[in-house]
Order: C-alpha cells, then structure tokens, then sequence
C-alpha cells in the first residue's frame, strides 16, 4: 500500500517514533480506508499483525486501524522483535490491556529463516543490531519460538 513510513511523516528522531501518535497522523485512519475494501473482497483466511510493543508508532497505526475494522477472521497478533530483545527491559506496551485478554501462544521456529528475514530489512541492522553480528545476537537470545496472541478462530491455515 502507498503508506509513508513515520519518519515520512514527520516523526523525526528515536523518541519520537516511539512515542504517542502525533495529534495530525491519520496514518490509522487512512490504513482502515485502504484495508476495508480489501478484507471484504478477499476475505483472508488470516490477517498477521504486530502487538505494538516497543511502543513504534507505525506499529500503534497499525493496530490501532485494525481495531476500528474489527476483522471477522482470525488474527494472529505477533510480538514485536526486537523490542523484547534483552536490550529493552520495558519496552511500551500500549495495547497490553487489549492483548492480554487474548490467549497467548507460541510455535517454534527456524531461527535460520528469520536471520534471513530480518536481514534482508537493511536499513535497521545498524539502527537495531548494530550490524549482523548484533541480530544474531538478539536472536540467539530471543529463542527459537515465536509467541503470539490470537483473535478469532484460525482455519487451516493458522494451524500450519
């Protein structure tokens, strides 16, 4: 989707990404319009989405258009690496009041596959790892499970 990421959006330094949303973002507002149209023609069979711990404000944009839709299917609210890395000994949660009522699970992973993953998002291995060698690091201490919470009733495919 055409969505200009925070700091595209006026958010112009670390506190500030990670702080309340600004009063003239509408970026949830925008993302609900542009979502809506799209889950009632697809009807996914699962929606992915992060639980905004770390306090991100696009990620706070993210949940909070999800929200407002209110998904009909299941959704699988996932934990925001890395700010649960040991590094971030409180990180914000400020959906945790919501997620907590959601039952809480967690699937091993291959860690292989998320190194590869997040490596591939180059232009936060040096603001969040401090390079390659700090993102395994943080993933080596995160563990080779993943935990999420869930919302709705997951079909097959959630189940794989």
């Amino acid at each position: 989707l055409p969505f200009r990421e925070a700091p595209h959006r006026g958010y112009g330094s670390a506190p500030a990404l990670f702080g309340p949303p600004r009063s003239d973002d509408t970026a949830h507002l925008d993302l609900a319009a542009a979502l809506e149209p799209l889950l009632a023609e697809r009807r996914p069979d699962l929606l992915l989405a992060p639980q905004a711990i770390g306090g991100h404000v696009d990620h706070v944009q993210t949940v909070r258009a999800l929200h407002l839709l209110r998904p009909s299917g299941p959704v699988l609210w996932w934990q925001d690496f890395p700010y649960l890395a040991k590094r971030h000994t409180h990180p914000a949660r400020p959906f945790e009041g919501a997620m907590s009522a959601l039952p809480e699970e967690a699937r091993p992973i291959e860690v292989g596959r998320k190194r590869h993953a997040c490596a591939a998002y180059t232009t936060q291995l040096d603001f969040q790892f401090g390079g390659t060698d700090g993102l395994a690091l943080a993933l080596d201490e995160a563990g080779p499970r993943e935990s999420f919470r869930r919302a709705g009733t997951a079909g097959a495919a959630a189940a794989a």
